[in-house]
């Protein structure tokens, strides 16, 4: 009946020889709707918009580009108390507060929506702490956002981030993660906790930039510290890629701390 492409972003690379591979493949979607279904589609993604012509029935259409249907005006980018995002349907406009966190959720939410666990869940736990459990998955954009989001955040004590290896991106694995330890140095971030070989290499680049950094060869490591090294008033996003098994260290805080909400 409907079909949703959010995005395409350069993961799995490992296994396409280009993001335009990603692209074609998430077009499929598109490409077997039948005639009459409705196509949703995101107009501030190049590749969505390619892709998305290869279905001739209703569309639906929004993101910031001003012709859409749905156009995202504003974002408070944020992760404490949630993002807020301000739209226009028609001549409508409505300002939304979501129970997520980031910019990078503001295009795709409902405000009714309660993310599920390693979807950037928010938790409050004593000390107090907050956590957002974003440990499903990762890839280089996704943490890009996250780091712009922890970074406009403003907790009461420091911003802490648990990273884990980014897998199945290919030739380029260390420098994505290089890079992403350059990101790191440039968020004001106060620790960096990273988990797994890849990691490593953006820990390097963090440490050198005067980041505190603890590095774990593998999420059961990190589990057995974290509680350790956070402190009251922080706030602590955890994100990896599903292969890390990151929900260790997120069941780590939770079970020391106890949770709160």
């Amino acid at each position: 009946d409907i079909a949703l492409v959010t995005n395409v972003r350069p993961v799995h690379l490992e296994f396409f020889e280009s993001v335009d591979g990603i692209a074609a493949a998430k077009g499929e979607l598109f490409a077997v709707l039948r005639e009459n279904a409705t196509a949703v589609v995101n107009l501030d993604d190049a590749r969505v918009r390619v892709q998305a012509a290869r279905h001739a029935g209703p569309r639906v259409t929004f993101g910031q580009t001003a012709g859409a249907d749905v156009v995202l005006l504003s974002v408070s980018d944020r992760f404490l108390p949630g993002a807020a995002l301000t739209l226009r349907i028609g001549g409508r406009t409505r300002t939304l507060s979501l129970r997520v966190g980031g910019a990078h959720a503001a295009l795709d939410a409902l405000t009714f929506m309660e993310p599920a666990p390693g979807r950037g869940r928010i938790s409050e736990l004593p000390g107090p702490m907050t956590l957002v459990d974003d440990t499903y998955n990762s890839n280089p954009e996704a943490l890009a956002s996250v780091l712009r989001t922890l970074g406009a955040s403003s907790p009461a004590g420091r911003r802490v981030l648990v990273m884990g290896d980014m897998l199945e991106l290919g030739a380029n694995a260390a420098a994505f993660h290089r890079e992403a330890g350059e990101q790191i140095a440039a968020s004001g971030i106060g620790l960096l906790v990273t988990v797994g070989p890849l990691s490593r290499q953006a820990a390097e680049v963090a440490r050198r930039a005067g980041i505190e950094v603890a590095a774990f060869d593998d999420a059961s490591g990190a589990a057995g510290t974290i509680a350790s090294l956070v402190r009251p008033g922080d706030l602590v996003v955890v994100k990896g890629s599903r292969g890390i098994r990151l929900e260790q260290v997120v069941d780590a805080l939770v079970t020391r701390r106890g949770e709160a909400a």
